[in-house]
């Protein structure tokens, strides 16, 4: 489901925890999944892969009746995995 606010488009996400093992559940309206995650659970994630571990969350949305999407958000590291463009990681390498 999509809705806009303050002129951005939102899309309706679900969002699992993983990591208490009790799979809580919880909607929100966020711009993308790694967002809605972020604002859920009050950490950094990041799209990873079973080499970081144990996902620390799945993430379902749908757009526009089309199929159901998911993802599964890894905890996030310190670096240019964590969102940080090359150049704001550069400039904190070299203060």
């Amino acid at each position: 489901m999509r809705g806009v606010f303050k002129g951005v488009e939102m899309v309706q996400y679900r969002v699992i925890d993983l990591r208490s093992g009790a799979e809580a559940e919880q909607v929100i309206d966020a711009r993308s999944p790694i967002l809605a995650a972020t604002l859920v659970l009050g950490e950094n994630v990041i799209r990873g892969n079973r080499n970081l571990g144990a996902p620390v969350c799945r993430v379902y949305w749908q757009e526009d009746s089309g199929p159901t999407n998911m993802v599964r958000l890894y905890r996030g590291r310190l670096g240019l995995a964590q969102g940080w463009s090359l150049g704001t990681a550069l400039s904190f390498a070299h203060s």
